[in-house]
């Protein structure tokens, strides 16, 4: 996905159900949407390779990216599967970053 504004959504941004997945999300606008401006799911224990970088993630009234799922998974797998680099975030309302992503 890259190149895209997604705004003023009642739900979410983007979500994504991880199982095996390789996703480049880059390059867009997420804002203003009614919950996440990125959800990351993982209800199995199928990892992935999830890139999200070069984006402008703002004013999301939960959290600019939310892992969430099965609590089955570590925080050594969560650190595995996401690679985030470059992203604007701010104006997050309840984070930048959920904590269930475990991310510094």
């Amino acid at each position: 996905m890259t190149g895209n504004a997604v705004g003023g959504n009642g739900e979410g941004g983007v979500e994504l159900e991880i199982r095996n997945a390789a996703v480049e999300i880059s390059g867009n606008t997420l804002n203003q949407n009614g919950s996440n401006g990125v959800t990351l799911n993982n209800r199995t224990n199928a990892g992935g390779k999830i890139i999200i970088k070069n984006n402008t993630i703002q004013s999301n009234q939960h959290y600019g990216i939310r892992c969430a799922g099965s609590k089955r998974w570590t925080k050594k797998l969560w650190k595995k599967v996401i690679k985030r680099s470059n992203n604007a975030q701010s104006g997050n309302k309840k984070s930048n970053i959920s904590p269930g992503c475990h991310a510094k």
